[in-house]
């Protein structure tokens, strides 16, 4: 699989292609968001245009996933079908209280993507470069919700060129109905009682509410 990084000239780091074929824009700092649409991170590269070269290409999908939202799925589904392989990170975080523990959260991924083959689920700690070696991927995948969410992720990519300049960041841009779907509002719906089935796939929202239920 090949794909080809371009530049745009307006802008510095940052190359927009959208996969029904339009280009979004970036004014004043807002994002025109399109919802079938990815934003490629460079890391400033010099020679350009610049392509993976014709080996297996191999992503990494990396997330505490605390519970798996459909805002996830959609963007795994969606990176499963650009890369020939898609590897699904669960982190450990002994830092971060999770609802759900890191077993529960590969189960509940597993499940979620029996039918996609060439997505496989594993759980890391440490640096998520480390992992991204270790399991052989060229490119990070994340999602972007809003302008603000690419704010944080920038530094992150910039970052993690700096500790691995051959690994890319590729942002998808998550679907209108996905946009407002966090994995905290999800847990904090579910802990009031609410109907979180709209948001999660059905077996995440009974796995919260059996979480919830024995609390």
């Amino acid at each position: 699989m090949r794909i080809a990084i371009t530049r745009e000239p307006a802008f510095e780091n940052c190359h927009f292609s959208g996969l029904d074929g339009g280009l979004n824009s970036l004014r004043s700092n807002t994002f025109h968001w399109a919802a079938r649409s990815l934003l490629i991170w460079s890391g400033n590269r010099e020679h350009e245009p610049h392509s993976y070269p014709d080996v297996m290409a191999v992503a990494i999908y990396p997330g505490s996933f605390d519970p798996l939202t459909n805002g996830h799925l959609d963007i795994l589904t969606r990176g499963s079908h650009l890369f020939d392989q898609l590897i699904v990170a669960v982190l450990q975080n002994s830092q971060k209280q999770s609802l759900f523990a890191v077993a529960e959260r590969v189960e509940m991924l597993n499940e979620a993507t029996a039918a996609l083959p060439n997505v496989s689920v594993l759980s890391f700690e440490g640096l998520l470069v480390n992992c991204a070696r270790e399991c052989g991927a060229q490119v990070i995948v994340r999602g972007l919700r809003s302008p603000s969410d690419y704010e944080f992720e920038e530094q992150l990519a910039t970052l993690n060129r700096r500790l691995s300049p051959q690994l890319d960041t590729i942002f998808l841009v998550a679907t209108e109905s996905n946009r407002a779907i966090s994995s905290r509002i999800v847990k904090e719906i579910a802990s009031l009682g609410g109907d979180v089935t709209s948001f999660v796939p059905p077996h995440a929202a009974a796995a919260l509410r059996a979480k919830y239920a024995s609390r």
